[in-house]
């Protein structure tokens, strides 16, 4: 379970995805996408 970043400090301090990382692993890929379901 990973916290989603709420400002852009957190998300820039956030070691989930990096600025330039397109080989995205399976728990960058389930991150995003369990965050994005739970944004309203």
């Amino acid at each position: 379970i990973y916290k989603v970043p709420s400002t852009e400090a957190e998300a820039l301090a956030s070691n989930l995805m990096g600025m330039f990382k397109f080989d995205l692993g399976q728990d960058v890929i389930d991150f995003t996408g369990h965050a994005l379901a739970l944004y309203r």
